[in-house]
C-alpha cells in the first residue's frame, strides 16, 4: 500500500486497486496475494455506523452542522432557511446563554419543522448537538465606564446633511400610551429649577466631547421632555450643560448607560494580565499599561519566562516577560494595528502544561439539561482518555444507548493521546470526534496543523469512527458573503469528513445552502471516479 501511495495512487482508490490486483491474481492461479475481507463491506460498515452515530439516512455526503446563535429563538425564518438549505445537525454553544434559552431554541427549530411539514415539505428531523463549555480559558470581565453618547448625522459631499436625527430630551417619566412613538435617540437631562420656558423652533445649546458648539432645535414639547432635531453629528458627555439661549436657562445632561470600556493592544506594549478573583479588565492609561482578568487564574502557575500566550484566536500574541504572585506581564508582538481585547474572549497557553478537570461545576449542571433535550453531546477541551471515562461514568445506562458522545479536539494534549483518546471512546455505542481548528491550531502551530488533521481523519476511518471538520469552514461567506479560493479547497477535504460545522454569520444560510450544492457535486464525482476504476469488479 506505502508503495502505491508513493507512486501517486490516491488514498481513496488503494482499497479498489488491491481489490483488482487480488482478482487479477486470482484469474492467474496466483494466490500470494490475499484479502481477509473484502474493502466495500467494511466501507458499508463505516457508512453504517456514521447514520447510527449522527442519527441520520443521509446518502454519502457529509452532515451539516450549523451553530445556533441565541438570537435566533425569535427568528424562525432563518432557521427555516437553514433547514432548507440543508441543515442536518443544530448546534448549541453551552457556554453562551442559559437552559432557558436553549429550551426556546430547541423548541423553535421544532416548530419550523412541523410548519415546513403542514406546508408539504417533509424533511428529516434535524438533530440536536448540543457542546459542553468546558474549562476554557478565557478573558474575563471588563471594567464599564461611561462614553460619550454619539449623534451621528451623515453627510452629503458639500458638507451638508443628508437627514436630521430626532429626539427626545427627557426630564421625567413617558406615559405607557405615549411609549410607541419612536426617536432617533433619548437623553436624560435635569432642569436647573423647574422647566424651560421653551417655544418650538429655538435653540438649545451645548459644547459636546469635542468642544465643538453643538445646537438642539425644538420641534416639540411634552409633558415628559422636549422633542428636538440635531443636524451635526455630536458626542454627548454625561453631565454636559445645555443652554436655552433666549432665557439663558440651564439643563444637564443625565446619567448615560454604561458599556463595557475598549481595551486595545498592538506590537510593542505591555498587558498585564491580573490573577486576582474578582478582578476586572481596564484600559491602559499614561501611567498604566492596559490590563485584563482571566476566567482560570490557576493555570498561570505553571507559565514560565517566554513562554507564548495567544488570545482570541490568535489574533493577539505575546511572550511572558515578567511573573509576579498576582498578575503576569507579557510583551505584545502581535498585531502591528492596534486590536480590542473583547470578554469571554479565548486564551491559549501552548507552552504551558494545563491541568483543568474537563468537566466544570457548570458542565456538571448542564450535562442533565442536555441529556433530556440533545441527541449529541460534545466535550470540549479533552486532554487524556480519562476525562471520556469520567463522561461516560455520569451518564446513565438508558441514556448511553440513545446518546451521541463527541470528543473536541483542540489541545495539544489531546494529539498526543489522540490513539488513546480513540479507543477510549469505542466504549460508547455511539461516538465521534470533532477536529476543532481555531484552539488545535494555536496549540499544535499553524505549520502542523493541515498534517495533524489529516492523521487524525486517516485514523478515525480506520476506526471508523465519524470525524467533524469545524472552525472557519466558509467563514468570508458566512460572515461577508463572498468565499475566498482557499475555503473552495477547504471543502475539498471537508467532503472526506462525516461532518461538517459551519459558524456564526450574517450569511450563514447562504454558506449553508453552497456547502450542500458543492459536497453534492463533489460525492457525485468521488463515485463516477470510482466507477471508472473498478467498473463492475467491485463485488466480485
Amino acid at each position: 500500500m506505502h508503495y502505491l501511495k508513493e507512486k501517486g495512487l490516491h488514498l481513496a482508490y488503494i482499497d479498489y486497486i488491491i481489490k483488482g490486483l487480488f482478482n487479477t491474481c486470482q484469474n492467474l492461479n496466483n494466490g500470494r496475494l490475499t484479502l481477509s475481507t473484502p474493502s466495500t463491506e467494511l466501507y458499508t460498515q463505516a457508512i453504517r455506523r456514521k447514520h447510527s452515530t449522527f442519527h441520520t439516512n443521509q446518502n454519502l455526503s457529509p452532515e451539516i452542522m450549523v451553530t445556533l446563535d441565541i438570537s435566533l429563538i425569535s427568528a424562525p425564518t432563518v432557521i427555516r432557511e437553514f433547514l432548507l438549505n440543508g441543515m442536518t445537525i443544530a448546534r448549541i454553544n453551552c457556554a453562551y446563554g442559559d437552559q432557558n434559552d436553549w429550551l426556546n431554541l430547541i423548541k423553535t427549530v421544532r416548530q419550523v419543522e412541523r410548519d415546513l411539514a403542514c406546508s408539504g415539505i417533509n424533511l428529516p428531523k434535524c438533530k440536536i448537538y448540543m457542546d459542553l463549555a468546558g474549562p476554557k480559558i478565557r478573558v474575563g470581565p471588563i471594567q464599564k465606564i461611561t462614553y460619550p453618547f454619539k449623534i451621528k448625522i451623515k453627510k452629503d459631499r458639500f458638507g451638508r446633511p443628508l437627514h436630521v436625527k430626532k429626539g427626545l430630551l427627557q426630564h421625567s417619566k413617558i406615559p405607557d400610551d405615549e411609549r410607541t412613538e419612536s426617536y432617533d435617540f433619548i437623553l436624560p437631562i435635569h432642569v436647573d429649577k423647574g422647566e424651560l420656558p421653551c417655544r418650538i423652533g429655538e435653540p438649545l445649546q451645548f459644547l459636546d466631547a469635542q468642544q465643538k458648539k453643538r445646537s438642539f432645535k425644538i420641534v416639540g414639547i411634552k409633558k415628559y421632555g422636549y422633542v428636538v432635531i440635531i443636524e451635526e453629528t455630536s458626542y454627548v458627555l454625561e453631565g454636559s450643560k445645555i443652554t436655552h439661549s433666549p432665557s439663558k436657562k440651564k439643563c444637564f445632561v443625565g446619567e448615560l448607560e454604561k458599556s463595557v470600556a475598549d481595551i486595545y493592544v498592538k506590537k510593542g506594549d505591555q498587558l498585564k494580565i491580573n490573577l486576582l478573583p474578582g478582578s476586572q479588565g481596564i484600559p491602559a492609561s499614561t501611567n498604566q499599561q492596559a490590563e485584563i482578568a482571566i476566567s482560570h487564574p490557576t493555570v498561570f502557575s505553571n507559565v514560565t519566562y517566554g513562554d507564548n500566550i495567544y488570545i482570541d484566536d490568535g489574533k493577539i500574541h505575546g511572550i511572558v516577560t515578567e511573573i509576579y504572585e498576582t498578575y503576569i506581564i507579557m510583551d505584545v508582538l502581535a498585531p502591528k494595528e492596534s486590536r480590542k481585547i473583547n470578554e469571554n474572549k479565548g486564551v491559549n497557553l501552548p507552552d504551558a502544561t494545563i491541568r483543568l478537570p474537563s468537566l466544570t461545576p457548570k458542565d456538571l449542571q448542564d450535562l442533565e439539561f442536555v441529556q433530556s433535550h440533545a441527541d449529541m453531546v460534545g466535550l470540549s477541551f479533552v486532554h487524556y482518555p480519562e476525562d471520556l471515562k469520567k463522561l461516560r461514568l455520569l451518564i446513565p445506562e438508558e441514556k448511553k444507548a440513545s446518546l451521541t458522545i463527541v470528543a473536541k479536539i483542540e489541545t495539544k494534549a489531546a494529539v498526543n493521546h489522540f490513539s488513546n483518546i480513540l479507543l477510549e471512546g469505542l466504549h460508547f455505542p455511539k461516538f465521534a470526534v470533532m477536529l476543532a481548528r481555531g484552539d488545535l491550531a494555536i496549540e499544535v502551530g499553524f505549520e502542523k496543523l493541515s498534517l495533524i488533521q489529516q492523521e487524525m481523519l486517516s485514523m478515525c476511518q480506520a476506526a471508523h469512527v465519524p470525524i467533524i471538520l469545524a472552525t472557519q469552514v466558509l467563514d468570508s461567506l458566512a460572515k461577508k458573503g463572498f468565499h475566498s479560493r482557499a475555503e473552495l479547497a477547504d471543502i475539498i477535504l471537508g467532503s472526506s469528513f462525516d461532518c461538517i460545522m459551519l459558524n456564526k454569520g450574517s450569511y450563514v444560510a447562504e454558506a449553508v445552502d453552497f456547502l450542500n450544492e458543492t459536497l453534492r457535486f463533489i460525492v457525485k464525482k468521488h463515485q463516477y471516479n470510482q466507477m471508472i476504476v473498478r467498473k463492475q469488479n467491485v463485488n466480485q
